[in-house]
């Protein structure tokens, strides 16, 4: 298990505000592991989505979070945080607000056969149908 250093938790912040890390360089960051604080960050943006739930979508529990508090997550859980992170930072762009990001995250879709985007980001499959459905509407294509 690794210590937190406060580079990693610059780096994943500077990722959720605005994007701006490149493709290797989040690889790095989530081989590193992020930090167990920034996923309580992450999930406090969410309002409506019950918390129980977001923690399902990454594959980790409450408990494991309280027990890992100095320390940093397994590289699977840590990509899931990022695409999450990722696809929260598109939907309150494509969409212009948080609180509507949310709404459209937790409803079921036409495009998605009725199964909500947030349960599809469970899988790495799920979280890049999102991804491009969400480039589709910024681009005013409805499926």
């Amino acid at each position: 298990m690794k210590k937190v250093t406060p580079s990693a938790a610059a780096h994943l912040a500077r990722y959720l505000e605005d994007g701006e890390l490149s493709q290797l360089d989040l690889h790095h960051l989530v081989l590193a592991g992020l930090p167990t604080a920034q996923v309580a960050q992450l999930l406090s943006a969410f309002k409506s989505i019950p918390k129980s739930e977001l923690l399902a979508v990454l594959g980790v529990s409450e408990r494991t979070l309280q027990r890992r508090k100095a320390l940093t997550l397994p590289p699977a859980v840590s990509g899931a945080v990022l695409d999450m992170g990722g696809i929260l930072r598109t939907a309150v762009s494509v969409l212009g607000s948080m609180e509507e990001a949310e709404h459209w995250l937790a409803q079921p879709a036409v495009a998605f056969r009725g199964h909500r985007p947030i349960e599809l980001l469970a899988t790495r499959q799920g979280t890049q149908l999102v991804r491009s459905q969400l480039t589709c509407m910024e681009h005013g294509v409805y499926v």
